[in-house]
């Protein structure tokens, strides 16, 4: 895909009151709207749904086949969706994991449709086709992570964010923090165990569990031997 669709989305997401990746601000925002039923805070959740649905299917189809029309076409579905569900978010502080979900469905019906099996990305090559990992955004995933890791404890949170956050191997976190490998492993594997029953990160999936590859780096890489 040309950058152009990037271009065009940085124009319109300048006019949003935060950046398209703040989602702790786009749940705000919903819970304002929510709350209040103020058009101003429904401008901004609008436009920030406009933002991300454009930001994900002009990603995903940069590193698919894909025509001009396929991307509008999705974009609009997707937009209409998410629009339509508004009333459907039980809990206002999960609209962006909503929003990841509707994107993740659009896109799956279209690939559906157009009967081919997209490549999956080189880290998920060797994983079965129908791991959702690829159609969720990884971006909002890593947030997620990022966010749950704060309530884990501090020696196997600072593992968990070298492992599964910069993709760091086992013996490399062991030489970084003067750690033992099998204390590494363990802690890697106590981490992973706490993130897949955090509520954000299985509200990305309709049942519920992670799949494997969900986390990134694959979480369940780190169980102890």
């Amino acid at each position: 895909m040309p950058t152009d669709p990037l271009r065009r989305l940085d124009s319109v997401a300048r006019h949003l009151p935060f950046g398209v990746l703040d989602f702790d601000a786009a749940n705000d925002a919903f819970a304002r709207w929510r709350a209040s039923g103020e058009r101003e805070h429904q401008r901004d959740v609008d436009l920030w749904a406009y933002c991300y649905v454009q930001r994900y299917f002009t990603i995903r189809f940069a590193r698919e086949r894909g025509t001009p029309s396929e991307v509008e076409t999705c974009i609009s579905l997707a937009l209409q969706r998410i629009r339509k569900g508004y009333g459907k978010v039980t809990d206002p502080l999960r609209f962006a994991s909503y929003a990841s979900v509707a994107c993740k469905n659009t896109l799956r019906n279209h690939r559906r449709d157009r009967r081919t099996e997209p490549p999956l990305p080189e880290q998920l090559a060797a994983r079965e086709a129908e791991d959702l990992t690829a159609d969720l955004d990884l971006e909002l995933i890593r947030h997620h992570v990022r966010v749950a890791l704060r309530a884990v404890p501090r020696a196997p949170r600072e593992v968990a964010a070298l492992r599964f956050l910069e993709g760091a191997e086992y013996d490399e976190i062991a030489d970084r923090l003067g750690l033992e490998l099998p204390t590494v492993r363990t802690y890697a594997s106590r981490a992973a165990a706490l993130l897949r029953e955090d509520d954000r990160l299985r509200a990305l999936y309709y049942d519920d569990l992670l799949p494997p590859g969900a986390l990134p780096d694959a979480a369940q890489s780190g169980t102890a031997s």
